[in-house]
């Protein structure tokens, strides 16, 4: 079968999408010559391109026109401008038009997308589903305001019902979108989120340059990646942190590491009212090898998002020596078993227990292992594998008309 992946050309502060939508494709380009099927990639806007070259693969680019009506019907999509409705839907189905002739043009029968979102429906494909927390926290901002949470009702509705297949990220992912969406199920399939390809390749790291300027010593902070939503819940870790140093126990460092999604300035701003200046950093964004330099010199992860059902950081931590703490939103404990501690998102003094729990070094060492050998569970190779097991599924149908 000859099947396409959009690619969004893109560097890697986007966040932790990309970390993983890259995994994916560099991964199936390597196996993909091993097979009889060809891939395209259709490379979309005009950032960092990664190599695409490999056995039965080959490389298109939409164009720069073509890439700005993508980039102007995703800005429309993303803040619903209601002034300008009839053009945000003609600018869509332009943009579904023009991609579906290019691929149609290359002789491409199937399209992937590695994310929520889909270039065109004009053409049989499948869709990832990260999470519908839209649908089951739909009061938080960054979902909800602008008309937001109406503009993914709205393709969500669609997209799911037209896909040959919905990718979901674990089995709590699956019965929240067949649930939630009324989806057969035997069009649902669950694809574990796998360790991210440059953590299994287990790099040093490298010290980034704020850690002899702050005083960061191995051991002694707590590390959260994580951008700036609200949904990341940031605030729960400095209660915590605030708790211990009332407590005049051993409270120790955070570092928040991630850009600005428009939460930043709370947050400074419950930093200063809790005291804790000299007790937190901010640096922003950082690179992959002095994010991998935070995880192996950190006392533990603290993944205190309200957002599931699944999240790649406590999987990096893992791979790196990193223990995790993670809040318990649903689908937590099957993505992580007994490799992380848990506490409740909206307690931090649960989270302070838990803390409290790992400083006993036989707990630290114990869950160090787990979380070494939870990382090879689901690598990326055996996620392309099941890609490939799904093309050799839908071919037979495809062939009535293909």
């Amino acid at each position: 079968m000859h099947f396409a992946i959009p690619y969004r050309l893109r560097d890697s502060s986007v966040g932790g999408g990309h970390t993983y939508e890259e995994s994916i494709l560099l991964t199936m380009i390597a196996q993909v010559g091993a097979t009889r099927h060809r891939l395209t990639v259709l490379g979309i806007g005009s950032g960092r391109r990664p190599n695409f070259e490999g056995k039965n693969v080959s490389y298109i680019h939409l164009g720069i026109v073509s890439s700005a009506i993508v980039a102007i019907a995703a800005l429309f999509r993303r803040h619903r401008w209601h002034p300008f409705v009839g053009m945000q839907r003609s600018i869509e189905y332009f943009m579904q038009m023009r991609v579906a002739k290019v691929l149609r043009s290359e002789g491409v029968q199937f399209v992937w997308s590695l994310s929520p979102f889909i270039h065109t429906m004009e053409l049989p494909f499948a869709v990832t589903v990260w999470d519908i927390e839209y649908r089951r926290q739909g009061f938080f901002p960054e979902i909800s305001a602008a008309g937001e949470w109406r503009n993914r009702e709205g393709v969500f509705q669609e997209m799911l019902h037209r896909a040959a297949y919905v990718i979901a990220s674990n089995e709590i992912g699956l019965r929240q979108i067949e649930f939630s969406f009324a989806v057969l199920r035997e069009r649902i399939i669950s694809l574990p989120h796998f360790t991210p390809r440059w953590i299994l390749e287990n790099p040093e790291g490298k010290a980034p340059h704020f850690a002899a300027q702050e005083g960061l010593k191995a051991f002694e902070y707590i590390l959260y990646p994580a951008q700036f939503w609200p949904h990341k819940n940031h605030i729960r870790i400095l209660e915590a942190v605030a708790q211990l140093k009332r407590q005049r126990k051993s409270a120790r460092k955070i570092v928040f590491v991630g850009s600005d999604q428009g939460n930043l300035t709370y947050i400074k701003n419950c930093v200063r009212e809790m005291g804790l200046i000299s007790d937190v950093i901010i640096p922003g964004f950082v690179s992959q090898a002095e994010l991998a330099w935070l995880y192996r010199n950190a006392f533990c992860l603290v993944y205190a998002s309200m957002f599931g059902p699944e999240n790649l950081p406590p999987l990096e931590a893992f791979g790196l020596g990193c223990p995790v703490i993670c809040a318990s939103y649903e689908g937590a404990s099957e993505q992580y078993g007994d490799a992380a501690l848990y506490f409740e998102a909206t307690s931090h003094i649960r989270l302070v227990n838990v803390l409290e729990e790992l400083e006993n070094p036989r707990t630290r060492s114990a869950l160090i292992n787990k979380g070494l050998i939870r990382a090879q569970i689901w690598t990326p190779r055996m996620y392309v594998a099941a890609i490939f097991d799904l093309l050799e599924k839908i071919e037979p149908t495809l062939e009535c008309w293909l």
